[in-house]
């Protein structure tokens, strides 16, 4: 399963319709198509990235696209706002090529998941964000010491909601998930089913990721309570 599939099966589940859309995939990687494909059928489908390496359909920053103002339907971006200086700006940036009631979608780690709670608490660093390019600070050390994620911009449920509602989006579904799938074969079954039965109990504030679902709503004010 790739790392974009457990997410949108998680989507999927929610039995949202988002057939024959003009949808522009931000900071994914051209391979992620197909799987894009399985719930956005016969829809136009472009991915933009600024690493031309990834074969993007359009080689661009984020914060500054080549899209025309309200031509597009759905935005999704999987994982990439942590990365940006500016996530401010970048969803500026999704409104105005968003058409009004475009829906954006996007996936981001949580910086208060139950692991980083139990760290912070004792005094270590949360799981999702590094503060530097060495890894100081952590409960768990891995033999990578360096850090390779390039975080910038790592929000909690809270903060994330409280920025699309600035940003005048409309949340319609907020989903926890678990970063799990990726260490499967790493660290064992037991230790998979394990840690997926914790996520399944948990509020989806504390999980290890957030999916959120929002509409562009372009000319009201959406109330941060």
């Amino acid at each position: 399963m790739s790392e974009i599939a457990n997410k949108l099966k998680a989507i999927n589940n929610l039995g949202m319709v988002f057939d024959n859309k003009i949808l522009l995939d931000i900071g994914g990687v051209k391979s992620y198509q197909k799987d894009l494909e399985t719930i956005f059928r016969n829809s136009h489908i472009s991915t933009v990235n600024i690493n031309k390496h990834d074969s993007p359909n359009i080689t661009a920053d984020a914060n500054n696209l080549p899209i025309k103002n309200s031509s597009v339907d759905v935005v999704t971006s999987f994982d990439m706002i942590e990365h940006l200086y500016d996530p401010d700006k970048f969803l500026k940036e999704t409104k105005r090529i968003l058409k009004k009631d475009g829906i954006l979608i996007l996936s981001t780690p949580n910086l208060a998941d139950i692991y980083s709670r139990f760290a912070f608490l004792f005094g270590y660093m949360p799981f999702a964000y590094d503060a530097c390019s060495i890894r100081v600070g952590r409960l768990i050390r891995t033999s990578a010491y360096a850090s390779d994620r390039d975080h910038k911009s790592v929000f909690n449920y809270k903060a994330i909601t409280e920025l699309l509602k600035y940003n005048n989006y409309s949340i319609k579904y907020v989903i926890g998930f678990s970063y799990n799938e990726h260490f499967k074969k790493d660290r064992g079954v037991g230790h998979y089913n394990l840690r997926n039965y914790l996520n399944n109990l948990l509020p989806h504030s504390m999980r290890e990721g957030l999916i959120i679902i929002c509409q562009n709503v372009k000319d009201e004010n959406i109330p941060l309570v």
